[in-house]
């Protein structure tokens, strides 16, 4: 029973440091996140997704499936992903004016219409900000996750620790 009462405290310990990292890097990527027009409840961002995805999908189809197929990977180059979200010196007006230039730079001997081409910037830009949603959303699911680990592990803890106080007291 003590070893018991000893692997959940050794659990307890390992939740508050991992509390420790997750409440040194989250609160600040949210922030960067949240400062430029993201600042949303985490059911509202559900939504936003589910959005920002299907406008997404609807500006793709209004331009050329050959050219789309032709430059898919390029878009998805200048989006970036989530882990770069996570970046201390991310910012997303610059992060996106970075991304245009480097799809611009790579679209560059690819022929399209001009309409296509505002099109893309649509796309981009729709592409960054979902991309900004997913990372705020993966940042809110780590803080749930921890809390719930954290309350189970003290839950379990106060009652190991209670049981075995009064275990104590009757034995003697």
């Amino acid at each position: 029973f003590t070893t018991l009462l000893l692997v959940v405290f050794a659990i307890e310990v390992v939740t508050g440091v991992t509390g420790q990292v997750i409440y040194a890097t989250v609160p600040s990527a949210l922030t960067r996140l949240e400062r430029h027009g993201l600042s949303r409840l985490v059911e509202d961002l559900y939504g936003e997704e589910t959005t920002t995805e299907q406008s997404v999908v609807e500006l793709i189809g209004t331009i050329n499936a050959k050219t789309w197929n032709d430059i898919k990977r390029k878009v998805e180059a200048s989006t970036g992903g989530i882990n770069d979200r996570m970046n201390g010196t991310y910012d997303p007006p610059t992060a996106l004016a970075a991304g245009k230039k480097h799809l611009a730079d790579a679209m560059q001997n690819i022929p399209m219409s001009d309409a296509d081409r505002l099109t893309l910037d649509r796309v981009l830009e729709s592409r960054y900000r979902l991309v900004d949603i997913k990372a705020q959303l993966l940042l809110h699911r780590r803080l749930k996750r921890w809390l719930i680990a954290r309350v189970a592990t003290a839950t379990a803890l106060v009652n190991l620790l209670v049981f075995h106080i009064f275990t104590a007291l009757t034995i003697f």
